[in-house]
């Protein structure tokens, strides 16, 4: 007589099916111009149709404050970015002279 477990030797119960996770999206670039005229291009990781186009905006209107008044908020500073996303106004800072740019 053949035991119940005999057909369950290869099944492995901790794996997912084929198809339950989403397949990985192809990253997606963008370009940033400062007000100097140079350009930046940025490597987005990760997806969130929500709130993305958000930050990335946010980001961009920051990181123009940021060159309008450098010399009195960037230059030779510690500047931390909480809430990174792309980090562009990290960059920004980075490339206007902060002492130190972090995210």
């Amino acid at each position: 007589m053949a035991s119940d477990d005999e057909g369950l030797a290869d099944v492995d119960i901790f794996q997912e099916p084929k198809d339950y996770f989403q397949s990985e999206k192809p990253p997606t670039y963008v370009e940033h111009t400062l007000l100097s005229g140079e350009t930046l291009k940025l490597r987005l990781v990760g997806h969130n149709p929500l709130w993305g186009h958000l930050l990335w905006n946010g980001g961009q209107v920051v990181s123009k404050y940021l060159q309008q008044h450098a010399v009195d908020l960037v230059q030779g500073k510690d500047v931390l970015e909480l809430g990174a996303g792309a980090g562009l106004p990290s960059l920004i800072c980075a490339i206007l002279g902060a002492r130190k740019a972090s995210r």
